[in-house]
């Protein structure tokens, strides 16, 4: 009988035999504000749908231990009411094989070593393919668990789950969203397969030498018994404990909470018999909202079905007590008073004088001794991996600075596009095919799409040339805040930063676009030590996963003046983590009045300032960026026809040619000095460098079209066009000797091919 196909799968695993239920949280219930689901909910882990836990009359669920509860069909009936899902818990000799690994070779190699060992058994799916195997053991066998997989990630597992561990038999998987199922239908408990402990121990023990990096074997790690004597307390400080607590439901509002109130005063009474009679009596004082009383027979049946060992004791006794009369009653404080009274300690003799009193003992604590370094060869250093130029290179974060509305955004958008689809659309060839990740903290989803899809419709892609390459997420569906300011100053939010590493490393992400850093985290912006705290966990992040980050940040106002790397806002950690930083900056109208381009310079923008730790500067004076406005082609019409809502203009990046503007140049005109200059360039030894002196081809250039070398517009003018003729193929670079015999870089004309290559 499968339980997954059944409308009361407490009825039908009562019926089989399994007694030892617990009710589990489904997914999405509304939580007690104080309770430890709730507090698990605020630090990023939502354990609804695998933890255990009680509905109260509030309509809200909390967390609740449930390690040796024993239900009675009376709990079954209330939990199917709450639409709670079922756990099994592991005790009476019922173990489970968690298979905790998404790998799914490695699944099915630890599947058939079980199958081998123990025979075909019951199986429970979640999450595709991690599976469970429930089965009956002989003897003792305590939880075992052992880790494998690379230490840098978060290892993968399998255990053999024990007593106080527990595991869904039926409800819905928190992460898939779908409902735990068995392939191989759990069979009744007297059907179930029952081995020999040391065979089950026998077993993990291959399976760890079959895993890869397995770590070591942890045994009864989390299912080792409480010592039952540290938690009996003093009987008359127990009963002042009681008498302080209220049987009321504001304090005890379900079944479970009473009886785990019962199962601390079991423990903690050395004589059971005065403990009973504590629970009586405590038992006697409890009035329900609609006047129900505890039913003497009841409580004494729950009573006997307590049994050790236990978990909890005094110190929850004391713990309810001191919460019931706000702090006035504190059991421990009472017993080592008496214990005081009744047996005063001696006094400690005076230490004896020190030789060095002021210095403190040594501890050492770390092994601080350096690496002897090994000297290797250069052929046996892996080079830098730069995804894209000299920003983007894997295990380090890089930034870029801009005042607010530049196209720093959409800069990016094009970047990400290039890595994803291998093509040199700002005329960078991206080292591969890289998969992008870009995360916007500002603007919606919508918009994202808006620019992506305008971006690729100006450069000709489509969903080909990028396929499953490209991740879009929006900050306001899915914010990530990795640091926040705490009274002690700025706190990585471990939550956030795990999970973010994790989904880095199954998405497989080779870069990652932080659009803006600000958006990250909750810290001072101009705090230089949070904002160390926050960048330092993000390059920490980025060497763990190898991705190649990049942190999109805005700079103070210039008030005109060109920005450069120390106008970053804000604290200036942020760049001094940086391996590598650039900034742009838009054309100034004094720059446009000299180039001619009054009408369209606030489109334009270059990279104005760079730092970088890992490469020479590069000398971008000549590569001006241009925002074009792309026509999205998405207007609306009605029925007759017309428009009810304009198509979108969209801004996209691209790269404007500085050669084709010629002051007072017809295009006819602008060609004809063009091929003057290749031709003339034919018959000489002229270079790229502008250092070269006369031999410098801009030289050439400035003559032709009658441009002052002196001016720094004219001369990026010239060095663009040299840039541009090497990118058309018009020119090449060739190394030759000098007169002096030293080499030297050379540009030389590509001549056309014949039409007949074999004429």
């Amino acid at each position: 009988m499968n339980i997954q196909q059944t409308a009361d799968p407490f009825a039908l695993l009562w019926a089989l035999g399994y007694h030892n239920l617990i009710p589990i949280v489904p997914p999405g219930a509304p939580l007690s504000p104080a309770s430890s689901l709730a507090k698990r909910l605020a630090a990023g882990d939502d354990a609804r749908g695998k933890a255990p836990g009680v509905k109260g009359a509030d309509g809200l669920w909390r967390g609740l231990d449930f390690p040796h509860y024993v239900a009675d069909e009376r709990d079954l009936t209330r939990w199917r009411a709450w639409g709670a899902g079922v756990g099994i818990v592991c005790r009476d000799g019922l173990r489970a094989i968690d298979v905790d690994t998404l790998d799914e070779g490695l699944a099915k190699r630890f599947v058939a070593e079980i199958e081998a060992t123990l025979g075909r058994l019951p199986a429970r799916i979640g999450r595709y393919p991690k599976t469970l195997f429930p089965i009956r053991v002989e003897g003792e066998s305590p939880y075992r668990m052992f880790e494998f997989g690379p230490a840098q990630k978060k290892r993968e597992r399998i255990e053999v789950l024990a007593d106080g561990k527990q595991f869904v038999a039926h409800g819905v998987h928190p992460g898939t969203h779908e409902p735990y199922r068995w392939p191989r239908s759990l069979v009744a408990w007297d059907d179930l397969s029952v081995v020999p402990a040391a065979t089950l121990a026998a077993l993990i023990d291959r399976l760890r030498t079959m895993a890869p990096q397995s770590g070591p074997l942890a045994v009864s790690g989390v299912a080792t018994v409480v010592d039952q004597a540290t938690l009996r307390g003093d009987p008359e400080i127990l009963k002042l404990a009681i008498a302080a607590t209220p049987n009321t439901h504001n304090m005890f509002p379900t079944r479970e909470s009473y009886r785990d109130y019962g199962y601390a005063i079991k423990a903690a009474f050395a004589d059971e018999e005065e403990g009973l009679s504590q629970f009586q009596g405590w038992c006697e004082g409890w009035r329900s909202p609609t006047g129900e009383i505890n039913d003497p027979g009841i409580v004494a049946a729950d009573w006997r079905r307590m049994k050790p060992p236990f978990r909890i004791g005094a110190s929850r006794l004391y713990a309810l007590a001191k919460e019931a009369s706000n702090g006035a009653f504190d059991g421990r404080a009472l017993e080592l008073r008496k214990k005081f009274n009744e047996d005063p300690p001696e006094p400690e003799p005076p230490p004896e004088p020190s030789i060095f009193p002021e210095e403190p003992p040594y501890e050492p604590a770390l092994d601080l001794l350096g690496t002897p370094y090994r000297f290797p060869k250069p052929s046996e250093i892996a080079p830098r991996e730069f995804l894209y130029g000299d920003h983007y290179q894997r295990q380090y974060a890089s930034v870029t600075i801009a005042p607010t509305k530049v196209g720093k955004s959409s800069l990016g958008i094009v970047e990400a596009l290039a890595m994803a689809s291998g093509k040199p659309l700002l005329g960078v060839k991206p080292e591969g095919l890289f998969r992008v990740r870009i995360w916007n903290g500002e603007d919606p989803i919508e918009e994202m799409e808006r620019r992506i899809v305008a971006a690729m419709q100006h450069y000709g892609l489509s969903e080909v040339d990028i396929g499953d390459r490209l991740l879009v997420d929006s900050g306001r569906q899915q914010p990530i805040a990795i640091a926040r300011q705490m009274r002690d100053g700025a706190k990585v939010w471990e939550p956030v930063v795990l999970n973010l590493r994790k989904s880095i490393e199954t998405q497989r992400v080779d870069c990652l676009i932080v659009d803006p850093f600000v958006k990250s985290h909750s810290v001072s912006e101009n705090d230089n030590m949070a904002i160390d705290v926050v960048v330092g966990e993000w390059s920490r992040l980025a060497g763990a996963t190898r991705v190649a980050l990049e942190l999109v940040h805005h700079s103070r106002k210039t008030n005109g003046a060109e920005a450069s790397i120390d106008d970053a806002r804000g604290a200036s950690a942020l760049v001094s983590a940086a391996r590598a930083a650039r900034v742009l900056t838009r054309m100034t109208k004094r720059e446009a009045e000299k180039l001619g381009l009054l009408k369209k310079y606030k489109r334009l923008f270059r990279f104005a300032d760079a730092a970088s730790n890992m490469t020479a500067p590069v000398d971008d004076e000549d590569r001006w960026m241009e925002i074009a406005s792309i026509d999205l082609r998405n207007a609306q019409f009605d029925e007759a026809g017309a428009i009810t809502r304009k198509s979108d203009m969209v801004g996209v990046v691209r790269v404007f040619d500085m050669a084709t503007v010629a002051t007072g140049s017809t295009g006819s005109d602008e060609e004809a000095r063009e091929e003057t200059c290749l031709a003339e360039m034919a018959s000489g030894d002229w270079r790229r460098d502008h250092r070269a002196g006369d031999a410098w081809a801009g030289v050439l250039i400035a003559r032709v079209f009658g441009l002052d070398l002196d001016d720094p517009d004219h001369k990026a003018r010239a060095k663009a066009m040299i840039t541009r003729w090497l990118r058309e193929g018009r020119l090449i670079e060739v190394t030759r000797r000098d007169k002096h015999r030293n080499p030297h870089s050379y540009l030389e004309i590509v001549k056309a091919a014949p039409d007949d290559l074999f004429g």
